[in-house]
């Protein structure tokens, strides 16, 4: 019982009056799609997106959100209230709808729900994107600006004119596609800003971009759309929000910037190219496969050597984890092509789901080779029957401050947490379904409340222990009210590590002094 979706994370520097927005702080886009494999989703209620790490103090969460039903406020597991940037959008169609919301969180928050409704409430999508130096969420126009149309083939989209009181405005652009899969776009060109890919959502189509607006003459921002349908309704929303040197920043340790899932269709008859966008000097992709169909290598535009940790994928549920390492230009327009085993194109054992990390402040040698084997932890199974909690592997960091971060493939059933290791972050973006509004089967029952038809059924993780360096044992919750049976499943995770400032045996980093027993690949 396979399903899937789409998502990405986000984190800003500074960007104050006269200031350049270099990056961003932590971004996370997510979705949930009528996939040809299952039934339709039906009504969904929530879609739950998590930032890949706690929001910083001061700082706003920007959320864009994409549905055919009826759209409301998102939340946070903080409490904050999210205020909409100006009015909805609604595509050509009267189907699709988007809008923009911003909030200037508490510090600690990192799981955004997304919240709507209605009688044909699916397609839901969105992303959700941290920025310090936002000022308290505060629109510079006093709305945000729409637009629609039809788009067929290569189209540059607009989304409205309008004139920023203030030079340094942060400007959010937000486009979905109502009927196309399997679109593109790239960022856009106007004078006086340069944009920047936010993220993609390949297979349920939206994206969006993010630039710092130079100028106080009129905006009119635009998009370069690729339609593979003959024509797609679409719609366009953006907002300009003002600036000043508020909020925290980015740190030196090593930080998870970014979190993007991406899934393929059904069956995978193109050869997938995923937008990747990278401020970072390690990337990493967490992949999943139901079959044999399992990643043979990477390539990437700019082009980066991408490595298999382990040189193994952990089957027979495929899971593996590729990395690139020391990436001194990191582009906002990178992508990423897979290759799989031959004769798998095409076919719909060829669905897969993949989880782009980005890492800032990775060492040079990121890989903790002494977690796990050659710095790859990973073991698999297959219960023949009972609903209990899976153990994994136990493995031992060797290093203070590492990010660790795990992909867990299932045959059948869903993921719900990770147990053990205490403190780890589940993942997985999901949706819950409206009391009336599920279909049954593999959606699962009405108000259906564990992770379905998003992300796929398996399970994501990062956890960041700090200094404490003692072994840890993996365990899995699943849901078990549809099915108690895993099937065949497996686990793997890889643990990365900071810069460091000297060569081991004479390193003391985080307090932990390194003895040169433990090498770094």
């Amino acid at each position: 019982m396979k399903k899937w979706l789409g998502i990405s994370a986000l984190l800003l520097a500074p960007a104050a009056f006269g200031q350049t927005i270099s990056k961003p702080v932590h971004v996370a886009n997510c979705s949930a799609t009528n996939s040809p494999t299952f039934s339709n989703p039906g009504k969904i209620a929530t879609m739950v997106c998590p930032l890949p790490e706690p929001a910083l103090s001061g700082n706003a969460v920007i959320v864009g959100v994409t549905a055919s039903g009826t759209l409301a406020a998102p939340t946070d597991d903080k409490g904050d209230t999210f205020t909409q940037l100006g009015s909805t959008s609604t595509d050509a169609t009267n189907v699709v709808h988007n809008a923009l919301w911003c909030s200037m969180v508490t510090a600690g928050a990192q799981v955004i729900t997304f919240n709507s409704s209605g009688s044909t409430n699916n397609n839901n999508s969105g992303f959700a994107a941290e920025f310090n130096d936002v000022t308290n969420c505060t629109m510079d126009v006093g709305t945000s600006h729409v637009t629609t149309g039809v788009a067929s083939g290569a189209q540059t989209l607009t989304g409205g004119s309008a004139t920023p009181t203030a030079s340094g405005d942060l400007i959010i652009e937000y486009m979905t596609l109502d009927t196309a899969t399997n679109g593109a776009c790239t960022a856009g060109s106007n004078t006086s800003i340069t944009w920047k890919l936010g993220g993609e959502n390949t297979f349920q189509y939206s994206c969006w971009q993010w630039g710092q607006y130079n100028s106080t003459s009129a905006l009119n921002p635009n998009f370069n759309a690729q339609v593979p349908a003959s024509s797609s309704a679409y719609n366009a929303i953006w907002a300009s929000l003002k600036t000043s040197s508020t909020g925290t920043a980015i740190g030196t340790g090593l930080h998870a910037i970014s979190w993007f899932h991406q899934n393929s269709p059904n069956p995978a008859s193109v050869t997938a190219t995923l937008k990747f966008p990278v401020y970072g000097n390690t990337h990493v992709i967490l992949h999943s496969v139901a079959s044999s169909c399992y990643w043979t290598g990477i390539t990437s535009s700019p082009a980066l050597t991408w490595t298999l940790l382990g040189s193994t994928i952990q089957g027979p549920q495929y899971s593996g984890i590729w990395y690139a390492k020391n990436d001194t230009s990191p582009s906002s327009a990178m992508t990423i092509s897979p290759t799989t085993l031959g004769g798998c194109n095409g076919t719909s054992n060829n669905i897969y789901t993949a989880a782009m990390i980005d890492l800032v402040n990775g060492a040079t040698n990121p890989i903790d080779t002494g977690w796990g084997t050659s710095g790859y932890c990973a073991t698999s199974g297959n219960p023949t029957s009972g609903g209990g909690n899976i153990t994994g592997p136990t493995c031992t960091p060797s290093f203070a401050n590492e990010v660790i971060l795990l992909v867990e493939s299932n045959a059948a059933d869903s993921s719900t947490g990770f147990p053990t290791p205490s403190g780890n972050v589940f993942m997985q973006d999901y949706y819950t379904c409206q009391a009336s509004g599920c279909t049954g089967g593999n959606n699962g029952p009405n108000g259906y409340t564990v992770p379905t038809l998003a992300d796929e059924n398996d399970g994501w993780a990062i956890f960041e222990p700090g200094s404490t360096l003692t072994a840890q044992t993996w365990t899995m919750s699943h849901d078990t009210s549809t099915n108690t049976n895993l099937g065949n499943w497996s686990m793997s995770l890889g643990a990365f590590i900071p810069q460091l400032t000297a060569s081991p045996g004479s390193q003391v980093n985080g307090g932990v002094q390194i003895t040169g027993g433990v090498s770094i690949q």
